[in-house]
């Protein structure tokens, strides 16, 4: 059986092999995260600091006083580096009990291993993680841009005449953290759609359930495991938008009540966004077929 993997392969990782911040025995996901929230988040300590950015002014627009950048930087863009390893150890698991507790019968663990190998081919996909690198770019950009804009200057730039001009550390966001942190938000939602193709493929083959198994779900209750492998990227992301709901609040005159709809939808959201695969599997559960057959025993 062909061993899943959902964090290694792909450009990105080889170029991390490369510089040696992966081996092939590990990871290093504790290292990887800290090197990467200091390229981000450092850089743009020290140039706002040069700037007279750092504390000034003191309405939320300032360095030391922007949530938001503290938030990415030092909390989510960590987070989703760190679950890596989390992700790489439980999802094999998973799929390796497809196997290991006889879901996938014999003569299909052939099929089994194409969807595996099939999944591994698009996560290397080169074309994807160019286009999720363009995507990258074409996001941060406009995003950074607007935000000054909208707050009429910040220690990313300042704003004249409607023109927005960036500062040094406004050049590093515009091309070297923003667009990081968006690759490496996309390189999660792209991971998350392999793994629930994968599981829409894995759900069309015959698989072997048992309408009596002890776990009531024909044996397939331990897959249901698979959305706490994304807590931590869903946490990371709240984590973000909290930052956001943080400063409206603190500086933009918001009260807590503006946003209860907002918070209910993005949990909603994300509730449904990482148990819709699940579905997947609801026809393969209790098999009319199976289940008659069981009922003809039990009434014989």
């Amino acid at each position: 059986m062909t061993d899943f993997s959902i964090a290694r392969g792909a450009p990105f990782v080889a170029v991390q092999e490369k510089l040696g911040l992966v081996t092939p025995s590990s990871l290093a996901t504790p290292k990887r995260a800290l090197v990467f929230a200091l390229i981000c988040w450092l850089p743009l300590l020290a140039l706002a600091s040069a700037g007279g950015t750092l504390t000034e002014p003191e309405d939320g627009r300032s360095f030391l006083l922007d949530l938001s950048v503290h938030a990415r930087y030092l909390v989510a863009l960590p987070i989703f580096v760190l679950i890596e390893q989390v992700a790489e150890g439980r999802l094999g698991a998973l799929s390796h009990h497809f196997v290991a507790g006889r879901i996938v019968p014999p003569d299909e663990t052939e099929r089994f291993d194409a969807l595996i190998a099939r999944t591994h081919t698009r996560r290397n996909s080169w074309i994807a993680e160019l286009i999720l690198f363009i995507a990258a770019y074409a996001l941060a950009g406009p995003l950074l841009l607007d935000n000054v804009a909208r707050l009429g200057g910040t220690w990313a730039g300042s704003l004249t005449d409607g023109v927005v001009h960036l500062s040094p550390a406004g050049w590093w966001m515009l091309l070297v953290t923003g667009p990081l942190f968006a690759f490496l938000l996309f390189r999660w939602l792209w991971r998350y759609l392999l793994w629930a193709d994968f599981l829409r493929r894995v759900a069309a083959l015959d698989l072997r359930v048992v309408a009596t198994h002890p776990d009531r779900a024909g044996g397939l209750a331990f897959i249901a495991q698979y959305p706490a492998v994304f807590a931590g990227f869903a946490f990371a992301c709240s984590v973000v938008s909290a930052s956001a709901l943080a400063r409206a609040l603190l500086w933009g005159g918001a009260t807590i009540t503006q946003f209860q709809a907002v918070m209910g939808a993005w949990v909603a959201f994300f509730v449904v966004l990482f148990t819709l695969p699940l579905f997947f599997f609801a026809a393969t559960q209790v098999p009319v077929s199976k289940m008659l057959g069981v009922v003809k025993l039990l009434i014989l």
